[in-house]
């Protein structure tokens, strides 16, 4: 049976045009090859509309900690462009660092909490991605070496 007699029999069937061209695309033989190299082509992901949805659908399921991180990342970028010391590439990095820092901060809190056992209500994740921001990654990573520094021995010279 030859491609248009399939999409003949695709059509007749009464599935639209854009699954035409999907069905079509799926049984040409020798598609990806490139008809100058005779290699095979990689096919793009953002082509894909599977990808996409894919994507949306991964969005969706975590827009709260996508949340806690545009926020910390803001809240990074607004310090920073108050005090006006770091260069603008410095302040993407820093906002870049505490919107992932942020992203975890629910389920790291949620762990912290039930260690202590205290009683915090669910809104405190978005309180804390706004301190990681505000605070910004230079401060959390001082106090997470002189923590280190103070449990496992002196500085290093060398290591700094």
């Amino acid at each position: 049976m030859t491609s248009i007699s399939k999409a003949v029999l695709f059509l007749s069937t009464g599935r639209s045009l854009t699954g035409l061209v999907l069905f079509t695309m799926s049984t040409i033989p020798n598609l990806n090859k490139s008809p100058h190299l005779g290699v095979e082509m990689k096919r793009m992901p953002d082509k894909d509309p599977g990808y996409w949805a894919s994507l949306i659908a991964w969005l969706y399921a975590h827009r709260n900690e996508s949340g806690y991180a545009a926020l910390a990342g803001a809240m990074a970028l607004l310090r920073a462009s108050y005090f006006g010391k770091d260069t603008w590439p410095r302040r993407l990095m820093d906002a870049a660092m505490c919107s992932i820092f942020a992203f975890f901060v629910k389920p790291t809190l949620q762990v912290i909490i039930s260690i202590f056992g205290w009683s915090v209500g669910d809104d405190f994740a978005w309180v804390a991605a706004i301190l990681i921001g505000f605070i910004g990654i230079d401060y959390i990573s001082f106090r997470f070496r002189k923590l280190t520094d103070r449990k496992f021995g002196g500085t290093d010279e060398a290591q700094q």
